[in-house]
């Protein structure tokens, strides 16, 4: 599945510049998230089951969560500002944009139920139909989910800059907590869930209501302190 995703997110379409080797990475390790949560979805019921589909929203949760709790030197290195030494580092090359990849598809609020309208499923596809045989800078990737941010105010547009930067651009003091990024997702752990009634960035009209964590079993495999 790693490497299958690098078809598209690595080889049609390619980092612009060695330091955005996260972005392809980040990718290709999404895939094996999907593969963990189709896997789940398979034995709650299949596809297009209600149970089903619970069960693989619910796994994408799950291991953000795992991710998201990591400690020790995990937040560390900033994903676009590595060192030769960590350009290939489980943590700020290939997990953490993962991670930050799954909290944007609860921003973008996407549920496996209604794939036709999935947000973040459209933007994946934007990415190729804009970039295919070519390059992708950072700030072309992150423009692509500006667009697609279901609530356009500017309020909205600026928390999104500020996830970016502190996904891909913030090293972080080692030690968990508070030393990793504030702004997450809706129904993901975290201080601040993107979306808050009553702000300059409030929930979208229709923006489905994110799934629990459900328990997978086996740990992520990738969720290490390098």
């Amino acid at each position: 599945y790693h490497e299958n995703m690098h078809q598209w997110f690595g080889d049609n379409v390619s980092e612009d510049q060695f330091r955005d080797t996260f972005w392809k990475e980040g990718w290709a390790t999404v895939a094996e998230i999907l593969f963990e949560a189709r896997f789940a979805q398979r034995k709650a019921g299949g596809p297009g089951t209600p149970a089903g589909d619970r069960a693989f929203d619910q796994t994408l949760v799950h291991v953000f969560g795992e991710v998201y709790a990591a400690g020790d030197g995990f937040w560390k290195v900033a994903p676009s500002n590595p060192t030769v030494g960590s350009l290939f580092g489980g943590a700020n090359t290939y997990v953490r944009p993962a991670a930050a990849y799954v909290a944007l598809r609860q921003i973008l609020g996407a549920r496996a139920a209604h794939p036709a309208h999935d947000l973040w499923i459209k933007a994946m596809h934007d990415i190729q139909r804009m970039y295919g045989g070519g390059s992708i800078t950072e700030a072309q990737l992150e423009a692509v989910f500006h667009h697609r941010l279901p609530n356009q105010s500017a309020g909205c547009q600026d928390k999104l800059t500020r996830f970016f930067h502190q996904w891909f651009d913030t090293a972080y003091p080692g030690g968990g907590g508070a030393n990793r990024p504030r702004i997450t997702g809706p129904g993901l752990p975290g201080p601040d869930h993107f979306y808050k009634a009553g702000t300059a960035c409030a929930p979208p009209p229709g923006l489905p209501a994110p799934e629990a964590p459900v328990a997978t079993g086996a740990g992520f495999p990738h969720v290490t302190a390098r």
